[in-house]
């Protein structure tokens, strides 16, 4: 815990901790950064000349191999190929988690999963990287921000994304008297812990004398996707259209696509089937779930073009996983820049964390150093190794709510389970518990590389076991 005046200060702290083999974990919010904004560590300060809307659409479990985006025989995605033609797509895009928390906070606040070691319940943000954000920067820009998500796994505040969202599913964030007086006696993650823990004991409480009804978060993720809130939250956002008066940063999350089970409201490809029949995985239900997914973007498109909008927006449609929660496989990654001015397919191996400085760059804004990823407007620059994590064992918690294990989350690697390298179209995933390396290729790999310019498996071994220790991993214990 370190305690700093200024931002000079703060990065001398941070360097002494460094040079002791640790890591800076919090920095006291207590003050204000140069320029008057608290933040991250070097939060870019330049102003923006253009200020188009951004909407950021991210499906649940979404695989690029189930798109006829992407050339799957049936039609799931008419929608995404008409956008497509006035769009950069990306072909080859991956995922950096297997897990919605994890993969949506490196997304929106570009720093790998390792790096942050977000991933899954009970994770939060902490330190400086609390502040350190996507959301934040467009926010000091004039941008005002929303998030329509899902309670605790796509949720700024309940993953402490501090100073992020002006609203965050249906609620701003609360100014607490008692956060308040615990941030001034506590290191600002123990401050809200014990909030939240107090918070979480209330709703028990007034659930208990049946004063307020208790939501059960785990239905979020759990509960058969036709039981969700999607329409809720397109009709929320549409009927926003027409206060539009600033820039506007729009997370939209969508769950239709979400598995084990898949519940369409429409049936063609399931046409016939009986859904209670359908089991696990399902293709045909999941195709239906995609096509009803497309048509729920192709509603938001048409509501943006009526109320003259879209061609002021930069529409981004991905997705937090791949079907399964396989970060093993292909997302979708669609750019739509204003009027359509930047075009084409990407055949280069792209990831989540390549959105915010895409966005970045698009804007003119510099992408600071605590970022990761690299624009996609920018020269490709020699082969690129893509790092993705999976989480430990998992189990039911006290609260009935799924997380990692703390029975199995120790060091050296915590919560985590897996590390994975992509280099075009082969993966290399190091098994964190087993030690042990499995390898494959991605399906569907559009324009793979010859065989013998890829990675060996001692090569990928070794930029595994690089890349946990420049994230703060102790792997002595990793055999070579």
């Amino acid at each position: 815990v370190a305690f700093a005046v200024n931002r000079d200060a703060a990065r001398a702290v941070a360097e002494a901790v460094a040079g002791y083999g640790g890591r800076l974990l919090h920095v006291s919010t207590d003050f204000v950064f140069d320029g008057g904004q608290e933040g991250g560590l070097d939060t870019p300060q330049a102003e923006v000349t253009h200020h188009p809307h951004i909407l950021l659409i991210t499906g649940d479990g979404v695989s690029a191999s189930n798109l006829s985006l992407y050339g799957y025989e049936r039609d799931t995605t008419p929608t995404l190929r008409r956008l497509a033609e006035s769009a950069l797509v990306a072909d080859n895009a991956f995922p950096n988690a297997d897990k919605t928390a994890g993969s949506l906070i490196s997304m929106l606040g570009g720093q790998h999963p390792l790096r942050t070691r977000v991933m899954y319940l009970p994770d939060i943000l902490l330190g400086a990287e609390s502040y350190q954000h996507l959301p934040g920067i467009l926010r000091a820009q004039g941008y005002y921000a929303i998030q329509y998500g899902a309670p605790y796994y796509v949720d700024a505040y309940s993953l402490n994304m501090l100073d992020s969202f002006d609203l965050a599913n249906g609620r701003a964030r609360p100014s607490s008297p008692l956060l308040t007086r615990l941030q001034k006696y506590l290191p600002g993650e123990l401050a809200y812990f014990v909030y939240e823990t107090a918070n979480r004991a209330v709703d028990r409480l007034r659930h208990i004398l049946f004063i307020k009804e208790m939501v059960n978060p785990v239905d979020a993720v759990l509960t058969p996707a036709s039981k969700q809130t999607d329409a809720e939250k397109i009709a929320a956002l549409l009927d926003s259209l027409d206060e539009f008066n600033q820039p506007m940063f729009i997370h939209l999350h969508l769950l239709m696509t979400h598995g084990p089970g898949f519940y369409p409201q429409n049936r063609v490809f399931s046409a016939g089937q009986v859904s209670k029949e359908q089991g696990q995985w399902n293709r045909d239900f999941y195709d239906d779930a995609i096509l009803q997914l497309d048509a729920e973007i192709d509603q938001v498109v048409t509501a943006l073009e009526e109320h003259d909008l879209l061609e002021d927006t930069l529409l981004i449609i991905t997705s937090d996983h791949a079907m399964g929660f396989s970060q093993l496989q292909r997302v979708p990654l669609l750019m739509r820049f204003p009027g359509g001015e930047i075009t084409g397919r990407m055949q280069e191996n792209v990831q989540g964390l390549d959105i915010a400085p895409t966005i970045l760059d698009y804007l003119g804004l510099p992408q600071p150093a605590w970022m990761s990823g690299r624009s996609l407007l920018a020269e490709a620059a020699g082969p690129r190794y893509i790092f993705g994590a999976g989480v430990g064992p998992l189990a039911i918690n006290e609260n009935g709510i799924w997380a990692t294990d703390p029975q199995r989350s120790h060091p050296p690697f915590y919560q985590f389970g897996t590390i994975n390298v992509f280099d075009c179209q082969v993966w290399y995933e190091l098994d964190l518990v087993e030690h042990t390396v499995t390898s494959g290729e991605v399906s569907g790999y559009i324009e793979p590389c010859p065989e013998d310019e890829v990675l060996t498996s001692a090569e990928a071994y070794e930029l595994m076991v690089g890349y946990l220790g420049e994230n703060g991993f102790e792997v002595e214990a990793l055999e070579p």
